[in-house]
């Protein structure tokens, strides 16, 4: 990249960006887009939110190390814990490795429209070191000749350029028969030795989901705080690398996640070095007629067996309508229409309040919860979109977290939870709420954040910045037409399978390594993206 006036004029193409917010292309630190980088190049929906460099092998959850003929035990992994269908791993990825540098081989080779980088994950490096079943004994711990050989696994793949290493503690991480997954119970011993070739090499990043936010641990709470950050800031400390985990806050607990910021300040002003990882915005089940339609009883299972047209159609029989009323419990006022808040059609309204739900709305027209989701559904042809939240409820929670000084932007999981959520617009939303809408943010602070932070962080120093030299990674943008469109459910994966996707207006274009490969909403078919790797 060049930066200044007297350039030339041998450009192939020059792009008139004044009136514009031209930025570096935004940096994701934490994604799951470990297969679907295998089929979808663009790793939608994160192309259409100015996202041009992303982390996967988040969470401990990662296809290598792999032993032959492992492939199906880390695919049913992945599915149990970011819900992305085994089959469509298994049949997408081609399976051509079995450390983790050759794993990052593999991807060097698949055509890329973003830069992808990867950390190797304790559930694969456990699995491959003790055994699948034996990996998964939470009173199991590793004997010393598996200690040394997940030592080894871990240094194989900073060799080969992993940008870190990920763990999960947390008991929500779980497979199919409800063993959390490998590495969950993992004692300070093990992970210290793990982590010994970060120290060693003075390179990477320790990411951990850790058990800071479980509901079984609400009664003592304490105590497991006391025990998961006095973990992690042994890892920092012992390492002198980084140490990122995941933090939301809970309207259950909202103590939690303020110990946890005032923990983390803390500890670095004693020298740890230590980043929550924070989400934007509240998190929550998106709801609506192509997929997760709330109501129980007959008539809506047959419903929920018939493709959207045919969903569509079948709204406008009036007997089926009548029978999907009568089946949906009765009355105004219940759970489901209470947990509900209606984010539109069009716009996406994250703002939403107590007026916004399902019961409000039925209350308001004097309908059945049952007749006002028909009534919006068939009035705007089944793009109407609710969303039952589960995570971040508390927004002066989410603003203290987001300007806390320690924390980074994330948590968007792009390529995982498919059929539930989509949170890869969180740039888009940062830029658009707390930037220009609440100014809780300045916009140099909001785009740093979004870019500089995270890639600093996983030690991408050419990226996410504008400046001589740098990877040409851009975005130009109409800050004041910044949108959020309403996410939709398409039928877009391998063998016709769905996830929700979520378009955005405002980005004019965006820049791969120097070429457009986003323009006006639409992927150009350039394919620039790199393979990042730990420097």
């Amino acid at each position: 990249m060049a930066v200044g006036s007297g350039l030339g004029t041998s450009a192939s193409r020059v792009i008139d960006a004044d009136g514009r917010l031209v930025t570096p292309g935004f940096f994701d630190p934490h994604t799951h887009i470990d297969a679907q980088i295998a089929w979808d190049p663009t790793a939608t929906p994160l192309g259409w939110h100015g996202v041009t460099s992303a982390v996967m092998g988040n969470c401990g959850i990662t296809f290598a190390p792999c032993r032959p003929g492992g492939e199906s035990k880390l695919a049913d992994m992945m599915e149990a814990v970011e819900e992305v269908s085994a089959r469509i791993i298994l049949s997408a990825l081609p399976w051509d490795w079995e450390g983790y540098d050759e794993y990052l081989e593999s991807v060097d080779r698949m055509p890329k429209a973003i830069n992808v980088g990867g950390m190797v994950g304790h559930s694969a490096v456990r699995a491959y070191a003790m055994g699948i079943e034996e990996s998964l004994d939470p009173e199991r711990a590793p004997t010393r000749a598996e200690l040394d050989l997940m030592r080894e696994l871990v240094d194989n793949a900073l060799r080969g350029g992993a940008l870190g290493f990920s763990t999960t503690r947390t008991l929500r991480h779980t497979l199919p028969d409800g063993r959390p997954v490998p590495g969950s119970f993992a004692g300070k011993e093990e992970l210290l030795h793990l982590c010994e070739p970060l120290r060693a090499r003075s390179r990477g990043v320790i990411e951990v989901s850790a058990r800071l936010w479980d509901k079984e641990d609400y009664g003592q709470w304490r105590s497991r705080f006391e025990h998961e950050m006095g973990l992690m800031t042994a890892l920092s400390r012992s390492t002198g690398r980084t140490v990122t985990f995941s933090l939301f806050n809970h309207k259950d607990r909202a103590e939690i996640y303020r110990a946890i910021l005032d923990r983390t300040a803390d500890e670095v002003a004693t020298g740890a070095s230590l980043r929550p990882q924070v989400a934007a915005r509240r998190v929550g089940e998106l709801i609506g007629l192509g997929q997760n339609v709330p109501f129980e009883g007959e008539a809506w299972d047959r419903l929920r067996e018939l493709r959207f047209d045919e969903r569509l159609a079948a709204l406008e029989n009036a007997d089926v309508r009548q029978r999907l009323i009568e089946s949906a419990p009765g009355g105004d006022s219940t759970p489901t229409a209470r947990g509900l808040y209606y984010l539109g059609s069009d716009s996406a309204n994250y703002e939403y309040g107590v007026h916004d739900s399902l019961e409000a709305q039925a209350k308001t027209a004097g309908e059945t919860p049952a007749e006002t989701f028909i009534r919006y559904c068939r009035g705007t042809r089944g793009r109407a979109v609710w969303v039952r939240e589960f995570l971040n409820q508390l927004v002066d929670g989410i603003e203290r977290s987001i300007t806390d000084p320690n924390s980074i932007l994330g948590l968007g999981d792009a390529g995982a939870h498919v059929g539930g959520i989509c949170d890869s617009s969180l740039p888009s939303y940062v830029l658009k709420h707390w930037v220009r809408d609440r100014r809780v943010l300045s916009l140099a602070e909001g785009v740093k954040r979004l870019t500089r932070d995270p890639a600093t962080l996983f030690g991408q120093e050419d990226r996410g910045v504008l400046r001589a030299g740098s990877y040409a990674d851009v975005n130009i943008i109409d800050l004041d037409a910044l949108d959020l469109i309403v996410p939709e459910y398409k039928d877009i994966l391998p063998g016709g399978d769905g996830m929700w996707i979520q378009k955005s207006r405002g980005y004019e274009l965006t820049l791969v390594n120097g070429r457009v490969f986003m323009e006006a909403g639409e992927f150009t078919g350039e394919v620039a993206g790199r393979t990042l790797r730990a420097s």
